[in-house]
C-alpha cells in the first residue's frame, strides 16, 4: 500500500485544486509537485533461493538454498554456484544458526575412470574438470575358459593402481568365445623351416696378388659346397665380385627428376649361379668351375677395398627393395686390411654430372648423418635406418687375415679395420661373421661361418599353426633325441604371423642352441 502526501501548496494553490478553478498555466499550479513514496518490504531475493519473496522489495539477508555447490556431482550448476557464493559472501553460511545451504543437496556423485573400457571413461587430461575423483566402474567376464577372462585380468591389474569396482558378467556380451582347443604341436628341427626361402650371397673377392698362395683353395672350397647350397632347399643366388672393379659400375639415381645424379653400384658381377633344391651337383659344380676359373690375379692391383663394397652392396639393396623372405649377405675375402683403413673418402657414393651421361663435377663419398667419412658410423647410419625384419635378413661375412686367431705367417696385422668393423655390427645388432683367410680347410671354414652362420640357424621360425585367430602361446620347449625337455623363457622368442600362418622365432641367443634339439615342443591354445 502507499500514502499520498501534498508537500509545498500554498492555500490557494489547494483551493485551486479543490475547486479546479485553475489552469495548467497557473504559476500555483506548476509548482505542485506530488511525491509518491512506496512502503519498505522486506525479505529474501534472491531468484534461487527456496523462500523467494516475490512482494518483497528490500534484501534482508534471510535466503536459504536447496542446491549443490560441490563441483563433481551430477546436481552442480556453475551458474548458480557462483551467483549463491556471492550471496553467502554478503550475508554469512548461516541463517539463525542454521545452514543457508542444504548441505544434502549434492546427491548423485561424477566419477571418472583413465581406462578406455570402463563404463565411465573420460579422455584426458586427468584429473579432468566436473569430476569429483576417479572410481572405475567395469563389466567384465570372470569364465577363465572364454576370450573374455584375459581382459578380466588385465582389469584386475590396472585396479592395482587405481580405484574402481567389477561387476560381474558371463554372458556372451563380455565372455566372447570359448576356448575350446588346448593343443601340443611338435615341429621338427628342420633347416627347411628357415625363416627365409632365398639367399643372395655376394662374393666381394679380393684380386690382388697378395692372394696367390689362398684363392685356388678358396675356389676348390667353393666348388665342393654345390651339394650343401643344393640341399639346404631354398632358391640361393651366387653372385661373384672382382675388388679390382670397384669404381666401374654407377646407376642415375632419380632418371625422370634429376637426370644428372648417379650412384656407384657393386660392379658387374663376374658370374652368377642358381641353386634351388631341384638343382643337379654335377650341373652346379661345373658352373661354379667355370665362373672361378675365369678369375684371375690383376698385377700391380693393390687398393683392396672389400668395405667400400660392402657399403655399395647394402645401398643396392636398399635402392632395390628387400624382396620378401631373401637373405641378403656380403662376403668379403680377402689377406689384406681395407686398403684406406676406416675412411670414406676414397670411396664415393654418388655424384653429380654436368649434364645427363656428362662429366662428374661433385662426388659425395659415404658418410654418416654427421659428416664424418668413416665406414664404421657411415655404416652405421645405413643400417639404423633399416625396419627390424630388414636388418636381420642382412648379414656380412668377412674372411681375412684375423689377427687374433690367424695362423698365417705375417708378422703384421692384416684385417684390423675389419675386426673394428664387425664389433660395430656387434654393437647394433646385425648379423655377422668373421673366419680366418689363412685356415687350411677352406670348405670346412665356409660352411661353417656361411652355411650354419646365416643360411642354416640365423633367424630360424617354425611354422607351427595355421587358423583365421592368433592362438595364445602358453610356453614352448627344446626337446633333444633323449625326449628330454628344455622350457624356453616367454622373453626368447616371438610368434610371428604371415597371413592365417603362425610361427615361433627365436632370439638371437637361441640360434645356435635350437640347431641340437630334435624338435620344438609348442603348447597353445586357440578359439572357436
Amino acid at each position: 500500500m502507499s500514502v499520498r502526501k501534498f508537500k509545498g501548496l500554498s492555500l490557494l494553490g489547494i483551493g485551486c485544486l479543490l475547486f479546479s478553478n485553475c489552469s495548467k498555466d497557473d504559476p500555483t499550479f506548476r509548482k505542485f509537485k506530488p511525491v509518491i513514496e512506496k512502503l519498505e518490504v522486506k525479505g529474501c531475493l534472491h531468484q534461487y533461493a527456496e523462500n523467494l519473496e516475490i512482494k518483497s522489495n528490500l534484501e534482508d539477508g534471510s535466503c536459504i538454498f536447496n542446491h549443490c555447490l560441490t563441483e563433481g556431482y551430477a546436481e552442480f550448476d556453475e551458474k548458480i554456484s557462483l551467483s549463491i557464493t556471492d550471496y553467502l559472501e554478503r550475508f554469512g553460511e548461516n541463517f539463525k544458526d542454521k545452514p543457508r545451504v542444504n548441505p544434502l543437496a549434492c546427491v548423485t556423485p561424477l566419477y571418472y575412470c583413465e581406462h578406455p573400457d570402463a563404463l565411465n571413461y573420460v579422455p584426458g587430461p586427468y584429473p579432468p574438470k566436473g569430476y569429483l575423483s576417479e572410481l572405475c566402474e567395469f563389466i567384465a567376464c570372470d569364465d577363465q575358459n572364454f576370450e573374455g577372462y584375459q581382459k578380466y585380468l588385465e582389469i584386475l591389474e590396472f585396479l592395482k593402481t587405481h580405484k574402481g569396482n567389477i561387476a560381474i558378467d558371463n554372458s556372451t556380451k563380455y565372455c566372447g568365445d570359448q576356448l575350446v582347443f588346448k593343443v601340443t604341436k611338435q615341429v621338427p628341427v628342420d633347416v627347411k623351416n628357415a625363416d627365409y626361402t632365398q639367399a643372395r650371397l655376394s662374393f666381394i673377392l679380393d684380386d690382388s696378388a697378395s692372394m696367390d698362395d689362398e684363392i685356388d683353395d678358396i675356389k676348390t672350397a667353393l666348388v665342393n659346397l654345390a651339394p650343401t647350397f643344393i640341399s639346404l632347399g631354398a632358391d640361393i643366388d651366387l653372385n661373384f665380385y672382382r675388388m679390382s672393379e670397384v669404381d666401374t659400375l654407377v646407376k642415375k639415381i632419380d632418371p625422370q627428376n634429376n637426370p644428372r645424379l648417379y650412384r656407384y653400384t657393386l660392379p658387374k658381377p663376374i658370374g652368377e649361379v642358381k641353386v634351388n633344391k631341384n638343382s643337379q651337383v654335377n650341373q652346379v659344380s661345373k658352373e661354379l668351375k667355370k665362373i672361378l676359373n675365369d678369375f684371375e690375379i690383376v698385377d700391380g692391383f693393390a687398393n683392396e677395398e672389400g668395405l667400400c663394397l660392402t657399403m655399395r652392396h647394402l645401398n643396392d639393396i636398399i635402392s632395390d627393395g628387400f624382396a620378401p623372405k631373401t637373405r641378403y649377405v656380403s662376403i668379403v675375402l680377402t689377406d689384406e686390411d681395407e686398403h684406406y683403413k676406416n675412411n670414406t673418402n676414397n670411396c664415393p657414393q654418388s655424384f653429380e654430372a654436368d649434364s645427363p651421361n656428362g662429366f662428374m663435377t661433385k662426388i659425395t663419398p659415404y658418410q654418416d648423418k654427421n659428416g664424418v667419412r668413416k665406414f664404421t658410423s657411415a655404416f652405421t647410419d645405413m643400417v639404423m635406418g633399416l625396419t627390424p625384419e630388414q636388418l636381420a635378413a642382412y648379414g656380412w661375412l668377412g674372411l681375412f687375415y684375423d689377427e687374433q686367431s690367424s695362423k698365417c705367417l705375417y708378422g703384421e696385422s692384416h684385417g684390423a679395420t675389419y675386426l673394428q668393423f664387425a664389433d660395430t655390427l656387434k654393437t647394433y645388432n646385425v648379423p655377422y661373421a668373421v673366419g680366418d683367410i689363412c685356415s687350411k680347410d677352406y670348405t670346412k671354414m665356409i660352411y661353417d661361418k656361411l652355411i650354419k652362420g646365416f643360411l642354416d640357424t640365423v633367424n630360424l621360425k617354425y611354422f607351427f599353426f595355421k587358423y583365421y585367430k592368433a592362438p595364445e602361446v602358453n610356453a614352448v620347449y627344446l626337446v633333444d633325441f633323449n625326449g628330454n625337455k628344455t622350457l624356453v623363457d616367454k622373453n626368447d622368442y616371438t610368434i610371428v604371423q604371415d597371413g592365417e600362418e603362425y610361427s615361433i622365432l627365436f632370439e638371437m641367443i637361441y640360434k645356435d642352441t635350437v640347431r641340437t634339439f630334435k624338435e620344438i615342443e609348442v603348447d597353445f591354445t586357440y578359439y572357436k
